[in-house]
């Protein structure tokens, strides 16, 4: 109870791993009346292994759970994840972005479920799909009756690089009350070459315009992370995957007088099907 904990969860294997190796991990956590975990996972292992990801979260009164996911290595992730908002304002953040190049898949389901009243959650997930690539995200938001003035959002988008790219997108509403906010956003699309030629008329290369739109569509989920160095730290890395590197992470050092607030708001966040 009332514990404050950041936790950075790394991921990496051998550059020439055994053939056919297969990695399982679980993470289940519970989080006591107020307190408060900021977790950032990084998965960059070799693009040979095949991993599976199973995670459990229980939260108490006024808990709060901060949780960002980058996905850069792997042949194929299978990722599980279930979110129980147990006791009234329980908060939980949950984000996922992902980088899939060459034959990589992700297949990712994310269930929030508010079981008290006056809870908020919300799931968001950006995908961006090079090569042969290919995903699934599935989500589902479960408002039990007793979640009344509770605050939902879950928003799926993914973004195919390549016409041989592939990603899909299941969102999913369970509202049992009434008297509760609740939404959700999803897409599937392709570049959009009005955006590439505009770029390009300002200076930019096809391969750097394609490169910056990119990046620009994992703002919106990385602006989600609090923690500035956490922040510029998964964008360095994203950066290195579109250029074909894996490195460690490592937070950017934040230089006081140096680093500027901007907020980057989702347009869909604010409409609401349910209310």
């Amino acid at each position: 109870e009332g514990a404050e904990v950041k936790v950075i969860e790394e991921i990496y294997s051998p550059s020439h791993p055994k053939e056919g190796t297969f990695h399982a991990y679980s993470n289940e956590v519970s989080l006591g009346e107020n307190s408060t975990l900021q977790l950032t996972t990084v998965q960059a292992a070799d693009e040979s292994i095949k991993l599976f990801n199973v995670r459990k979260t229980n939260l108490r009164r006024n808990a709060s759970l901060d949780w960002t996911t980058a996905y850069l290595g792997g042949a194929s992730n299978l990722g599980r994840v279930e979110h129980r908002l147990a006791e009234e304002y329980a908060s939980a953040k949950d984000t996922h972005v992902a980088l899939l190049t060459n034959n990589q898949a992700l297949d990712l389901t994310t269930d929030l479920l508010h079981q008290s009243p006056k809870t908020n959650g919300s799931i968001v997930a950006k995908v961006a799909l090079r090569d042969s690539s290919k995903s699934l995200t599935k989500g589902m938001i479960k408002i039990m009756a007793e979640g009344k003035q509770s605050n939902a959002y879950l928003s799926q988008h993914a973004i195919m690089l390549s016409p041989s790219a592939a990603g899909i997108t299941i969102p999913g509403l369970e509202i049992l009350t009434n008297d509760v906010k609740a939404t959700h956003s999803s897409s599937v699309s392709q570049l959009d070459e009005e955006q590439i030629f505009y770029m390009m008329s300002r200076g930019l290369d096809k391969a750097s315009a394609i490169k910056m739109i990119t990046l620009g569509f994992f703002e919106p989920a990385l602006a989600r992370l609090n923690d500035w160095g956490m922040r510029e730290g998964v964008k360095k890395m994203l950066d290195d995957k579109w250029h074909g590197k894996l490195v460690t992470f490592q937070p950017v050092e934040v230089i006081e007088g140096r680093v500027e607030k901007t907020k980057v708001e989702d347009i869909f966040e604010g409409h609401y099907k349910y209310r």
